[in-house]
């Protein structure tokens, strides 16, 4: 019902260009295709409900019914979209802009059937704001900007995702972070001129129609969530991203197929068979090479490095791998260059001081932790790390201290009240320990080892029953766990419960046959 010309060629260009590789390829973005799905229900059944072509009651069958069926559904599938993706509580902003479009107006009646749309887009906007902010952790000084900075942005990333669009070259999972700064004169060119171009369709409107005003505004409506005037997590890497414009990107393809088919009006049909094929085949050729990419994630974060070179995210997150496939050299140099690129980022430092503890490296992974610490003070992973390397080192005092610091930052922290328990039985604290054990399986009921360790305390102090408990619960969370059904033998043993502690004595075995200990207590 919206009569745009060129629609099949828009709608060949949307599914193919390699700027949704991400969106349908990346497991953590396959919510675009989720929200993109109802997102475009919604609008259909809106239309269907309430064309901007004809006047609200001729959708309407004889009982009157039909019509606020559509609408139900409507505002069933936005809510739908809102709850896989709250980028789409853009929709209502976009279904006034279509009828400004047809009608060169935005009548009382659109309005107010837009009024639950706005109210229930407006509140699920807030709530992801505040979630972004005070769960996902986008705060700190990587968003802090002004309101001049984020105009900045905003112009830039605008005039980027057209760029994306005209050459998508390269493509690329983490793009440059920019810096920005309000001082530079040139950096006010992006959203200057993207200004001048809406000033300019719009003086034209009368002259080439309201179309493609309507395309560009629709284009930069749909990113606005993404513009940078709100905070974000993945701004902390970069300004943009392939999936933000999954959807906004429609403005500037139906912008090019609209003048595509006018340009092209006249010509002989199979040239323009021709060139749009070719057009078709060579976007598609790009997405079937990109496709690979995202096939895992040694594959994309080893494709981000090779482009984007100074993403220390990327070199980060790769010398993860490295490490966990026991490439400890490989994954220490690519912590360096993290390092090396964003000092003052502190997940670089504690990655590579894991590594380095795990070499033997101690001094040099104690240096890294406190590298981290100062960066960030609140940092209490980084502190409970640094206190287990200064348990390997003997400075048991030491430990503690740090130990302390993770809980008193984050009480609920299981591994570190753990590791405390560990550290005051090696000093004879007891009571101290069983105090943090406990805790620790309180905040992380799963965590065999704690429990194990619970026991050990408690059978040392005579409460058997209790610590059987324990050692049960160990055991039902990890049943191969070796000392657990060791320890559980002996406690069941100093009850007299000889038999079952037989048992538990064999099943160990079981697990570790080349150990003694077992066996002599059997």
């Amino acid at each position: 019902c919206l009569e745009s010309r060129g629609s099949w060629l828009a709608s060949a260009l949307f599914a193919i260009h390699p700027v949704q590789v991400e969106s349908v390829a990346w497991i953590t973005e396959r919510k675009n295709l989720l929200s993109g799905f109802f997102y475009f229900l919604s609008l259909y059944f809106f239309l269907r409900f309430y064309s901007p072509n004809q006047p609200l009651n001729a959708s309407e069958d004889q009982n009157g019914k039909k019509s606020w069926a559509l609408y139900v559904f409507s505002l069933f599938f936005f809510i739908c979209a809102l709850w896989s993706k709250t980028v789409a509580c853009t929709l209502p902003a976009v279904i006034l802009l279509l009828f400004w479009w047809k009608q060169n107006r935005i009548g009382k009646k659109p309005f107010l059937l837009m009024i639950p749309y706005l109210t229930v887009g407006l509140g699920f906007a807030l709530l992801t704001i505040w979630l972004e902010k005070f769960n996902v952790g986008a705060i700190g000084r990587e968003w802090e900007f002004s309101f001049w900075d984020r105009f900045l942005i905003a112009g830039r990333v605008l005039w980027f995702y057209i760029e994306k669009l005209i050459w998508p070259f390269p493509i690329i999972f983490t793009y440059p972070r920019w810096v920005i700064d309000d001082s530079l004169w040139w950096q006010y060119i992006y959203p200057l001129t993207f200004s001048s171009l809406i000033f300019i369709l719009w003086v034209w409107r009368k002259n080439i129609g309201r179309g493609p005003l309507t395309a560009i505004l629709f284009f930069a409506g749909s990113l606005f969530p993404a513009l940078g005037f709100f905070d974000v997590f993945p701004m902390k890497y970069s300004f943009v991203a392939d999936h933000f414009q999954y959807l906004p990107c429609i403005g500037i393809i139906v912008i090019f197929t609209g003048v595509a088919e006018k340009l092209l009006d006249k010509a002989i049909p199979l040239s323009r068979f021709v060139l749009y094929t070719g057009l078709i085949f060579f976007l598609g050729n790009l997405t079937w090479n990109l496709g690979p990419v995202y096939k895992d994630t040694f594959s994309l974060w080893k494709d981000t490095i090779q482009k984007n070179p100074g993403a220390w995210m990327a070199h980060n997150n790769f010398a993860n791998i490295l490490d966990k496939n026991g490439e400890l050299e490989k994954a220490i140099s690519h912590y360096r260059t993290a390092i090396a690129v964003e000092p003052d980022i502190a997940l670089p430092h504690v990655n590579l001081g894991n590594t380095l503890a795990k070499q033997g490296k101690l001094e040099e992974a104690i240096f890294h932790y406190r590298a981290a610490i100062k960066i960030e003070p609140g940092y209490f992973v980084a502190e409970n790390n640094l206190g287990e390397t200064l348990v390997k080192k003997g400075a048991i005092d030491k430990a503690i201290v740090h130990y302390q610091a993770a809980i008193s930052m984050n009480p609920d922290y299981a591994l570190a009240h753990y590791n405390l328990g560990i550290a005051l039985t090696k000093i004879g604290a007891i009571e101290q320990a069983i105090t943090h054990y406990k805790t620790a399986v309180q905040a992380k009921p799963d965590f065999a080892s704690a429990h194990n360790n619970l026991a050990n305390s408690l059978e040392n102090k005579g409460e058997l029953d209790e610590a059987i408990i324990h050692y049960r619960a160990a055991i039902r969370l990890k049943p191969d766990y070796f000392e657990s059904h060791f320890n559980l033998g002996n406690a069941l043993a100093k009850k007299g419960e000889l038999g079952k502690a037989i048992t538990q004595y064999r099943a160990a075995i079981k697990i570790k046959p080349d150990e003694a200990s077992a066996p002599n207590n059997l």
